[in-house]
């Protein structure tokens, strides 16, 4: 009996031991960034590139231009390695084609949702280094406009729901309470990103 009691209380006093530790442990993060090279970005460049060679000189890509990603997010350290939460993020796009004598304009906006995961290599008090994985939902939004002989016209607008990503391969914050970051990846926050992050 007295040692049925003595392993109850070993075993309460463990865990209540291991809740401490994880209540220790648990951080929230909020972040903003920017990021260059979206994935939408390179792929709507490269469609619009053999939309024009399929023309066979016809038509040129005339200039892009895109806002880049801009996004804000969420993370909960779990453990001292793993960080959950998620983000969201907008890019504009606009792009300007020839095809014959008929311009088209596109203007694109992009909004995205996704979960994200985290995993500190190095976790020190002021450095740590890391990798991710996101994914989510996605809505594109579409507008066309066609312009042929002073003749305006709204061609389409669509709105089309995809999967949204991203891939941070390698990534680096510097600071205590307020740190900025840099991250190399791929998906909807870009190929290069940077922001600032503030932690409690």
């Amino acid at each position: 009996m007295k040692k049925s009691i003595k392993q109850g209380y070993l075993i309460g006093i463990t865990i209540l031991s291991m809740l401490s530790l994880v209540q220790a442990q648990e951080k929230n993060t909020f972040y903003v960034g920017y990021g260059f090279g979206t994935h939408d970005d390179f792929q709507t460049f490269w469609q619009s590139m053999i939309s024009a060679m399929m023309t066979l000189g016809a038509g040129s890509f005339n200039s892009e231009k895109s806002t880049g990603s801009i996004y804000a997010g969420y993370r909960r350290a779990i453990t001292e390695r793993w960080e959950l939460g998620g983000f969201l993020a907008y890019e504009g796009m606009k792009i300007d084609m020839r095809v014959l004598d008929q311009y088209r304009f596109f203007k694109k906006h992009n909004y995205s949702a996704a979960l994200e995961a985290r995993y500190n290599y190095l976790s020190k008090e002021k450095i740590r280094l890391y990798s991710g994985l996101a994914a989510g939902l996605s809505i594109h939004r579409l507008r066309e406009e066609v312009v042929e002989d002073n003749y305006d016209d709204v061609d389409r607008i669509d709105d089309d729901l995809r999967s949204a990503f991203q891939l941070d391969v390698i990534g680096i914050s510097y600071g205590k309470r307020f740190a900025p970051f840099i991250s190399i990846g791929w998906g909807y926050k870009g190929l290069l990103s940077v922001g600032l992050q503030t932690s409690f």
